[in-house]
């Protein structure tokens, strides 16, 4: 079982929901930007593997695994079997990214991350076309996305979750929690 497919595979659910499919180059860099502005905004990770510098980009090498064996270049909706691996919160979270990046093409995608420290950083003074398996750290990237302009939907997303957070905080303030001791007295135990 993989977070990772799981991930993946609801960005192909929001996408082909919505009406667009996602080419592979597409779904590499918006799971890429997901981890990314998880560790920002979430302060964990989305996914628990590394992303590489390769030539077009950053690239998960076990997403790049599962999307070899699809023919040609979009990626097919499917039935995700990973989707319990996956919490609410992981799923508006990951809507929220779609609604940040769906607009832009895979070229742009690739572009946006040329022009990114985290994988300007991991391929140092390679060539362009060069290969390279060095991988793009999740300190890089959240210390780099921390810095960046947070696109509107995960902005909103933000102010959802602390939203919720503090109503979760007043409601625990008006109820706190009963102590032991008194259960006892007031059932005679």
């Amino acid at each position: 079982m993989s977070l990772t497919a799981a991930v993946a595979k609801e960005f192909v659910r929001v996408a082909d929901a919505d009406g667009d499919p996602l080419t592979k180059m597409q779904l590499q860099k918006l799971v890429y930007y997901a981890q990314a502005w998880s560790l920002v905004i979430r302060d964990s990770e989305l996914i628990d593997d590394d992303f590489q510098a390769w030539q077009w980009g950053p690239v998960n090498g076990l997403l790049w695994k599962q999307l070899d064996g699809i023919a040609g270049n979009v990626v097919p909706p499917e039935q995700n079997e990973f989707a319990h691996l996956l919490s609410k919160d992981d799923v508006r979270f990951i809507r929220a990214v779609w609604d940040s990046y769906s607009d832009y093409s895979a070229s742009a995608l690739s572009r946006m991350t040329h022009a990114e420290e985290p994988w300007i950083s991991a391929r140092r003074d390679l060539p362009r076309d060069a290969t390279s398996n060095q991988i793009i750290t999740p300190s890089s990237m959240s210390e780099y996305h921390a810095k960046q302009p947070m696109p509107i939907p995960l902005q909103h997303y933000e102010e959802i979750v602390l939203s919720e957070e503090q109503q979760a905080s007043d409601w625990l303030d008006a109820h706190p929690p009963t102590d032991a001791g008194q259960v006892r007295t007031v059932i005679g135990v």
